[in-house]
């Protein structure tokens, strides 16, 4: 008696294709993760904005993963930066000279190196936390959307190119 009302309780419900989760077949979300589920009877309107949206909400979670990763790396970099720049300045003025002047000419030049290469870490480590992010999240992400909602990588990737611009890295990942 049970197995049979499993049966018809699955008849009656679908399988989120982001989590896997089991969610009742008249809900448009997925209860655990609040994916859009499919729907056969969407309209081509309808479908667009799904994928709108999709492609929307995966866009933003790449950059907001990359400036996370820059500004962490940027605050590390300009902390030991500021901490190299002081002990070269106290070695300096005690070992070189005693003039201010001097030492103030040298600070300012230590401190716009010490940018620079902060400013490159945090390039460096936001191109970094955006790929890995892509590959770790969104790839999959994309290719359960696109089985659910039956599109192939190509015909995806020209949806996601008129919706994003040019440089976004859903953009330059997806290219393979």
């Amino acid at each position: 008696m049970s197995n049979q009302t499993t049966a018809s309780e699955l008849e009656f419900t679908v399988q989120c294709a982001y989590c896997r989760g089991i969610v009742p077949s008249d809900e448009v979300e997925c209860l655990r993760c609040g994916a859009p589920l499919p729907d056969n009877s969407l309209s081509e309107v309808d479908e667009d904005e799904a994928i709108e949206e999709f492609v929307e909400r995966i866009h933003e979670k790449l950059i907001k993963a990359g400036t996370s990763g820059a500004e962490l790396a940027f605050g590390v970099g300009c902390t030991l930066e500021v901490l190299a720049v002081g002990l070269i300045m106290l070695v300096v003025f005690l070992a070189f000279t005693k003039t201010w002047t001097v030492l103030a000419v040298i600070l300012f030049i230590l401190t716009l190196i010490s940018v620079l290469i902060s400013s490159i870490l945090a390039i460096r480590a936001r191109e970094a936390a955006t790929r890995s992010t892509y590959e770790r999240e969104v790839k999959p992400e994309i290719e359960r959307f696109n089985e659910s909602h039956g599109l192939s990588e190509s015909e995806f990737r020209a949806q996601a190119a008129a919706i994003l611009p040019e440089d976004s890295p859903v953009l330059l990942y997806s290219s393979g």
